[in-house]
């Protein structure tokens, strides 16, 4: 999120930004772009940016400081997601049922499956995980594994590498799995309908990892809550009515996690489970970071 602001304000005025109380962020028309911007996500190192739209179908990678447009590349569809690897060398685009791999050096396209409309790096950026079917490719296209013989939507792993999270959706009920070493066998399945996110990916926006991995979060439609757990154990660690359209982010060493409820920023340690601060909602205008 630092990142992304720290984004928002040095990038050029080209880059409108509209928002109004009660309504989702707005991204305007980089020059560049013939139609608005849908995604955006910004390289590991704060370099790069990269942004997509469905519209004019076409994706486009901007150095973010100078706002100086690097490559462009036009899809004969949609885009449906873009990322950088951790390192920055590389970047994904999918679009309904593909995944493509491109260099970020010269925009060179190095690969393109058929493998499903999401796809997310390996946290050491050796590998993709696609999800039809869920599978493991290495960096030339080659499968590696597969994990899960069918679809899945959305897919994160955590930054340490050691847990991924996906999600199944059968009969119109989904089921969020949380995989460990051993990718066969998963070590959750949490048999729950979740959130719908906002962002750049719709499905991994209602669950995420803690920074180092030890926790994850995961908003719940049927009973309406957000729920924090520990990732090796399953054990449920805090629960949160979303009566308000609860939001929550980790805190950047992973042992402390801040909810917004009813314009309230509560801050709890998830070690604990006690709140360690709290923020009234007339402070919440900017004025006072978390």
């Amino acid at each position: 999120m630092k990142q992304l602001l720290k984004y928002l304000l040095v990038f050029p005025a080209s880059l409108l930004i509209t928002a109004a109380k009660a309504q989702p962020l707005s991204l305007g028309i980089p020059s560049g772009h013939t139609a608005e911007i849908d995604q955006a996500a910004i390289s590991s190192n704060s370099r790069f940016t990269i942004t997509s739209s469905k519209k004019d179908q076409s994706v486009r990678v901007w150095e973010t400081f100078t706002g100086k447009l690097i490559f462009t590349t036009r899809l004969n569809t949609a885009p449906t997601h873009v990322s950088f690897d951790p390192a920055a060398k590389h970047f994904l685009i999918t679009t309904a049922d593909s995944v493509m791999l491109f260099s970020n050096e010269d925009g060179r396209r190095m690969f393109a499956i058929d493998a499903g409309s999401h796809a997310a790096f390996s946290a050491d950026g050796r590998f993709i995980y696609a999800s039809d079917p869920f599978a493991r490719y290495d960096l030339s296209g080659k499968l590696v594994e597969i994990i899960r013989d069918t679809r899945v939507d959305g897919i994160i792993q955590s930054s340490n590498g050691k847990y991924i999270a996906a999600t199944v959706t059968d009969w119109g009920k989904d089921t969020l799995l949380i995989y460990g070493d051993h990718h066969q066998t998963p070590l959750h399945a949490i048999n729950e309908d979740l959130e719908e996110g906002l962002g750049n990916d719709d499905y991994c926006k209602s669950f995420m990892f803690s920074p180092d991995g030890n926790f994850f979060y995961y908003k719940s439609t049927p009973d309406a809550t957000l729920k924090v757990i520990e990732t090796a154990t399953g054990r449920q660690l805090l629960q949160f009515r979303d009566q308000y359209d609860v939001h929550a982010d980790f805190h950047p060493a992973g042992r402390f996690i801040s909810v917004v409820d009813d314009n309230v920023v509560k801050t709890f340690d998830l070690r604990s489970g006690r709140v360690v601060r709290i923020i009234p909602s007339k402070a919440i205008d900017g004025s006072e970071s978390i």
